[in-house]
């Protein structure tokens, strides 16, 4: 278990995972939800319905996948950008190019780039690293 996250407010840290596969969003749910302490975790199956939460949650970490129907990782990233710009983003892709990789950097700043498959441990790490630390 990690620790428990700085206390930067009254309210839990909030991580919304976006991803069209419901499989791979449990997953992430799970391993964040029995792995941090102090952290609520909320889900999206596209990119449309993950702005809705943006628009109506606290969200201080976006982890979205980037190859989805309808609206890429990239373009909902654009889009959150504009509702949370304080949020820390990351982005995870079993078809890495170094081109999505730059554009995803500059486009939305995302602090963290992650290639599926990837051990569990690492994707924590980086998520407890992007709470304790916004905007890195």
């Amino acid at each position: 278990m990690t620790g428990a996250l700085p206390a930067q407010s009254q309210r839990p840290s909030t991580v919304l995972i976006v991803d069209d596969e419901q499989d791979i969003l449990h997953s992430l749910q799970i391993l964040l939800e029995t792995s941090m302490v102090g952290v609520r975790v909320l889900t999206a199956d596209s990119g449309t319905k993950g702005l809705e939460i943006i628009q109506r949650e606290p969200v201080d970490v976006v982890v979205t996948d980037y190859r989805m129907p309808g609206m890429n990782g990239l373009e909902f990233l654009v889009r959150a950008e504009d509702l949370r710009p304080e949020m820390s983003k990351m982005m995870i892709t079993a078809f890495p190019k170094l081109e999505l990789a730059i554009e995803a950097i500059n486009a939305v700043h995302v602090n963290k780039f992650l290639v599926k498959p990837f051990q569990p441990q690492d994707f924590i790490q980086k998520v407890q690293q992007m709470l304790e630390n916004p905007g890195h």
